[in-house]
């Protein structure tokens, strides 16, 4: 699985999906960088109110040990790739422990 990098027109942050990582850049006058390894995952949540339906649109929300990182008004079909590719990658790790 090579990087996919997404952008949206909304978005003052851009992000990628690697094989083993989510890297997350935020802000527009102070920004900061996230990587989180797909191990590290918690749980992973995609998430549509009213209007996220109306216009098509999810949030991704990813929980790890440091925190939560939410990714909002990604199109629905990037958003269940990404749910569907995160999901995959934080349950392989749980079932290598057993």
């Amino acid at each position: 699985l090579g990087e996919w990098l997404l952008r949206h027109p909304f978005a003052s942050w851009p992000f990628a999906v690697a094989a083993h990582s989510l890297r997350v850049q935020r802000g527009v006058i102070s920004r900061s960088r996230t990587l989180l390894p797909w191990t590290a995952v918690q749980s992973v949540s995609l998430k549509q109110s009213l209007l996220d339906r109306f216009f098509k649109v999810a949030r991704i929300e990813l929980v790890a040990p440091f925190g939560r990182i939410a990714l909002p008004c990604l199109p629905l079909a990037d958003a269940r790739v990404l749910f569907d590719y995160a999901a995959a990658q934080a349950i392989v790790p749980l079932a290598r422990r057993h």
